[in-house]
């Protein structure tokens, strides 16, 4: 099975545990941190990718040295990103994930390239290259940042148009966020 995954790739920084913030001026240690591919699309591709399946991932990230780590994390978890899209001009999108004593995550996010994902990024070839067409998008990557990235809009004519070019049915559905993704599709 050849699955092609369409949308959020992030650097995560994944402290743990965290208890609270420290008081300005102090420092406090903490148990672990480490920088990691994160986001809907690239946690879908990894899942999949330990599960046996031939993944790839097409997302848009900086040149910079967050994006360098969350494509060697991607490769070390089988995952192909010969797709990935590298522009000069955006910051890879990263994300402060603080993992409290209970697990419950919290965010602080930095837009990038995600916000940058247009339908001219999916080429025929590379819809056609794939057997199982996924395509995932965190709807709070477009709503909770208004005046940033594609609107809901975009992303349906994204499905859409990708939907008319193979011929096929779609999905829609997200199981890999805590937040339900209205505008995730499956291809």
């Amino acid at each position: 099975m050849s699955v092609l995954c369409i949308g959020q790739l992030v650097a995560d920084i994944v402290v743990r545990p965290v208890a609270g913030l420290p008081a300005p001026g102090r420092c406090d240690l903490v148990d672990d941190l480490q920088l990691l591919s994160g986001g809907c699309a690239a946690n879908t591709a990894c899942a999949l990718a330990k599960l046996g399946a031939e993944t790839r991932l097409l997302a848009v990230i900086g040149q910079d040295a967050l994006g360098d780590a969350a494509l060697a994390d991607l490769k070390l978890a089988g995952v192909g990103v010969e797709a990935v899209v590298r522009e000069p001009a955006v910051p890879t999108a990263a994300a402060i994930v603080l993992v409290g004593d209970t697990g419950e995550r919290s965010f602080w996010y930095r837009p990038g390239g995600n916000e940058r994902l247009a339908n001219g990024h999916v080429s025929d070839a590379l819809l056609k290259a794939a057997q199982n067409r996924t395509r995932r998008r965190c709807d709070e990557a477009v709503e909770s940042r208004p005046g940033r990235g594609p609107a809901p809009g975009e992303i349906v004519r994204l499905r859409d148009s990708a939907r008319h070019r193979l011929g096929r049915s779609t999905a829609t559905g997200c199981g890999d966020c805590r937040t339900p993704c209205r505008t995730s599709t499956i291809y």
